[in-house]
């Protein structure tokens, strides 16, 4: 999830590419922890 377009670059053609999972891991990190995080945040100014 942290390597960068470069790293990314240069690991084309290897197994660690479909390892990494990065977009899997966006994808939840978009749809699944941002909002719960901010059902809490919300929760903590009432």
């Amino acid at each position: 999830m942290f390597w960068s377009l470069t790293e990314l670059e240069e690991l084309k053609g290897t197994a660690v590419v479909d390892k990494i999972g990065k977009d899997d891991a966006e994808r939840d990190f978009y749809d699944k922890v941002i909002p719960t995080v901010q059902v809490y945040d919300l929760r903590l100014l009432l």
